[in-house]
């Protein structure tokens, strides 16, 4: 799938553009209806639906599910997301100045925010989260419409659940310095770079690398590990959680290295 020109527009034809000439194309067919805009088509779980940020005004936006758009009007919307193991989409929507979550065109959360963006739900559905605002440069994450009382201002990256929906991180980024906050409480060391959160799959333990004078480390529940590598990926565990793979490079060479979580956790 693809947002696509479908009618084509002479120069400076603001007339026209407002007319919608963008569209949904699924396997080469654009969808019947035509917008001012559109963004960010993505495919349910067994590819039969579609679903998109579109633009039917001047400042009138909503989501289109197969070329079926949202009965509702909002005054902005960010990228829909499918609910797993259903076909109900749900997206942040702009109603009356203020953020919230909809689902099938209808608010699923109680609380309103100024900003708000990334939802994802839990593998099971059950669980909703989203980076939300509610101080102009702050920003934390809300989980099932509860924000984390703690708030950083330079940046916070998409929520992270658990492998049982239990339990959710995020990277998070305070006066230039990164670290990771799971259940909205960060650990106590920030660094000059992070990378995403990985869960164990009981969802007792976090990993995740660092970067530290120019080296790359395994974080580990907030410690870091003493071994330097000079590039270094995202582990991998096994599905039993009994393992870690390591992919790295160490003194010039590529590595794959396969450890026992317990050593690793130490």
């Amino acid at each position: 799938a693809a947002t696509v020109q479908v009618d084509s527009l002479a120069e400076a034809d603001t007339e026209g553009f407002m007319e919608g000439v963008w569209s949904v194309a699924v396997n080469g067919k654009a969808w019947d209806k035509k917008y001012v805009n559109c963004w960010g088509p993505l495919f349910n779980a067994d590819g039969t639906l579609v679903a998109a940020e579109v633009r039917t005004g001047i400042c009138e936006y909503s989501i289109g599910v197969n070329d079926s758009i949202w009965t509702e009007k909002y005054g902005c919307v960010w990228e829909p997301i499918f609910k797993p193991g259903t076909d109900s989409v749900v997206a942040p929507v702009r109603i009356k100045g203020s953020w919230t979550l909809a689902r099938d065109g209808q608010p699923v959360w109680n609380s309103c925010f100024i900003q708000m963006w990334r939802a994802k739900f839990s593998s099971d559905g059950k669980r909703l989260a989203a980076i939300v605002s509610n101080d102009f440069g702050r920003w934390t994450i809300a989980v099932d419409d509860v924000p984390w009382k703690k708030t950083w201002g330079d940046m916070v990256l998409d929520p992270v659940f658990s492998p049982d929906g239990n339990r959710v991180a995020a990277v998070v980024k305070e006066n230039n310095r990164w670290t990771i906050a799971i259940d909205g409480k960060a650990w106590k060391n920030d660094f000059e770079m992070i990378w995403n959160p990985v869960f164990s799959p009981n969802g007792s333990h976090v990993v995740s690398r660092i970067e530290k004078s120019g080296k790359k480390y395994i974080i580990v529940d907030g410690k870091v590990n003493n071994r330097p590598f000079d590039m270094l990926w995202e582990p991998v565990f096994s599905p039993d959680g009994k393992n870690v793979l390591l992919r790295y490079i160490e003194d010039g060479k590529y590595f794959r290295e396969v450890l026992p979580a317990d050593k690793l956790f130490g």
